[in-house]
Order: structure tokens, then sequence, then C-alpha cells
């Protein structure tokens, strides 16, 4: 069960967190958090100075900040401390396939699916990110295929992750209950009461809120993105909808491999990253940059080693 802390969130550009309570001297510069970053109150160090700790790639890190250059997060704010505490509905359901369009929220359970595995994977790094893509034939796969109501950019993008072996929440705990959830200590998943399922608009806020504990990093430029895709990990670009009542956007940005690149100018920089979606038109493979629509009113770079 999550702890319950005083949870803040940088509000800066970035902000530097110091093994000591002074700005006078760079060497106590531990590391530049970036906007949005989750810290939490551990003491009050005098001058506006506080003690935190933050979880930078899935490790813990102690340290001091001003305190005018973080905010409070909303008291209902579903925040957690350990990145095991990942949930998925039901798992492991042989019924759960690509072709089956009635267990959406619930993970794959199919046999023999492909699985990032990092420590057993350092030699080729993209291999089994590219065999993942191959597998889950986003272009083909019933799971995905959009109706004339609803798209899937959200359950692909949790398939994705979650056969890369990291968490992107398909279902998460509904605020309005969580409250009970924390009173009771129990951590049970009920569809629809105590868990809800995400759309792509909700996921931006998650990435945002929740993101750096499960290992997340915001990034602010494509080349870093197609960088670290192109290095073996795990690119996702989230786009959050200016009306709610329409949907977001939330795609990978996949490795290069062969003919499929990304887009770069005369300086060699990236313009449009390759990225891999579900949605009104579902892609395995293509360049774009549609999170700078006019539709959007947010968006973000995000990478998970």
């Amino acid at each position: 069960m999550p702890a319950v802390q005083s949870a803040h969130k940088v509000g800066a550009s970035t902000l530097n967190i110091r093994r000591s309570p002074s700005s006078a001297d760079s060497s106590n510069i531990i590391q530049a958090l970036p906007s949005g970053q989750i810290v939490r109150f551990l003491a009050d160090a005098g001058n506006k100075w506080w003690q935190v700790k933050t979880l930078i790639n899935g490790t813990w890190l102690t340290g001091f900040v001003h305190s005018d250059h973080v905010t409070a997060m909303k008291a209902d704010a579903i925040i957690y401390d350990d990145p095991s505490d990942a949930i998925h509905m039901k798992e492991g359901l042989a019924s759960s396939t690509l072709n089956a369009i009635n267990l959406r929220a619930n993970p794959l359970g199919m046999p023999n699916m492909p699985r990032r595995n990092t420590s057993l994977d350092s030699s080729q790094p993209t291999a089994p990110i590219l065999k993942i893509i191959d597998f889950l034939d986003v272009e083909i796969s019933k799971r995905y295929g959009p109706t004339s109501s609803n798209t899937y950019c959200n359950i692909y993008a949790y398939d994705y992750a979650y056969l890369n072996s990291v968490f992107i929440p398909r279902v998460w705990w509904n605020s309005a209950d969580w409250a009970i959830i924390k009173k009771k200590n129990e951590r049970e998943l009920i569809y629809a009461t105590t868990v809800v399922e995400l759309n792509a608009n909700s996921l931006h806020d998650w990435f945002k809120t929740n993101g750096s504990l499960f290992g997340w990093t915001k990034v602010n430029d494509l080349d870093a993105l197609q960088a670290a895709a192109n290095a073996g990990k795990i690119g996702i670009v989230t786009g959050k909808r200016k009306d709610l009542s329409r949907s977001g956007h939330i795609c990978a940005v996949v490795p290069e491999n062969g003919t499929r690149r990304a887009v770069r100018n005369s300086s060699g920089k990236v313009t449009q990253p390759l990225m891999s979606q579900a949605g009104s038109s579902n892609k395995k493979y293509f360049n774009s940059t549609w999170w700078t629509g006019s539709q959007f009113a947010e968006s973000g770079f995000w990478v998970h080693a």
C-alpha cells in the first residue's frame, strides 16, 4: 500500500537537488530535477529549504531543495512510494489475446509472448523491442481495431509497455474512492469501483504525477527521445486534449531499424521520431509531430530505462 506522505512536484523548468541546504556552492548539486518531478517532504531545514526524497530511475535520492520552486499535489492525488506497486487487472488469462475484444482491460495472456529482459538482452538491446512490435501487429490485431466511436491507443501503449517489462497503467485507483482505500489499507482491484480505466488524457496526467515513481523520466527534445529508443530504452509521447470529452493520444517511440528511420533536418536533428501507434489509424511504424496539433493542450516526452 502506498505510504501517505507530503507530496510536491517541481514547478520550475529544472530544480537542483543538493547535498546541503545552500545555493552558494554549486559543488553541492546532486542532480537537476525536471519540471513535474515528484518530491517527498522529509524535514524543514530552515530558510525555505526542505530535505526531500525523490525517485530517479527506480532509486531513491535524498537531498535539499528550495521550497519556492515546488508546489503541493492535490489532496486526493494517488501517489506511490514503491515502484513495485504496479497494478494490473487479472494476469495470465489465456482468453486475453490479440484477436479478443472483450478483455482490453486485462493484460495479454497468450502463451510464449515475447518479453524484454534488460539483464539478458544487453548485447542487442533493441532486438526484443522490435520483436514485440512485430508480435503485437497493431495494424492487423483485432484488439486495437478502431470503431466508429472508439480508438485504442491506450491499450496498445499498455501492451507495449507490459511486454517490455515497464509499467504504464491500464487501470488506476479511482480518486473518488481513494480515501476509503487508504483508510481500509486495502488494494482490492474492483473494476469500475476501486479502479477505473485510464484514457489517453488521464495517462498524460498519470505520467506527470506518478511517472517518475515508476522509472519514467521526462525529456525535452526529440534527439534525446529517439536516442534513448535506439539504445533499447522505452520511449512514449503523450498528448492531452483541450476538450477533455475528446480522446487524447499516446504512442511509442521505437528504435530505428532497416529503412525505418526518424526524420532529421540538414543538421542531423530529429524533427519527427520513429513511432508506433494504435488510434484512428493503426500504424506499426510512422513519423509525425501529431502532438503539435492545435487540439492538444499539453504534451510530454517520456523515457524508461
